[in-house]
């Protein structure tokens, strides 16, 4: 598959799926086509980013990219329970931060020895992903609890027609 549709197909993801259904559903096809051209910059300069610090980067790539998609688990799971909980906020607050922390370590390019030098072997050996989504799970949790009465999540409304 070539790069141009792979970096196409990333920055019409974020634009339709996150900037038009998660924060602006009333957006025209003008602004959608905006934040798009906006992104893709961005994507491709991650992608050379990438590219120029050698092949074993690709192996972190993909280990980051496996790692960041479970960071969608605790809003589908909660979404899928026959008493919701959580709603928008804790999803997108949920997500960003797990995604915040699995970004800075491993653009770091140091394991979670180095973040927590005094824990146990035990904890320090843990993949990235796992520390990331369990706090993931902690900041879903907060903040579907602070904002219980808000919105719920769209696709928990989904399931439940």
């Amino acid at each position: 598959m070539p790069g141009s549709t792979i970096l196409l197909s990333a920055s019409t993801l974020i634009a339709k799926n996150v900037y038009q259904q998660g924060f602006a559903p009333h957006a025209t096809e003008r602004q959608i086509t905006l934040i798009a051209k906006s992104v893709l910059p961005l994507f491709a300069l991650l992608a050379v980013y990438f590219v120029l610090r050698g092949g074993a980067t690709f192996v972190a790539l993909a280990l980051f990219a496996s790692s960041l998609l479970t960071q969608l688990f605790p809003s589908f799971f909660f979404s899928l329970l026959p008493r919701r909980f959580g709603n928008k906020y804790a999803a997108v607050a949920g997500i960003f931060a797990g995604g915040a922390v699995l970004g800075a370590i491993t653009l770091s390019g140091k394991g979670l020895a180095a973040w927590l030098p005094g824990w146990p072997l035990a904890v320090q050996s843990l993949n990235p992903g796992l520390v990331a989504l369990a706090i993931n799970l902690a900041v879903f949790l907060a903040v579907g609890t602070l904002t219980q009465n808000r919105a719920t999540v769209p696709a928990a409304r989904a399931l439940s027609t």
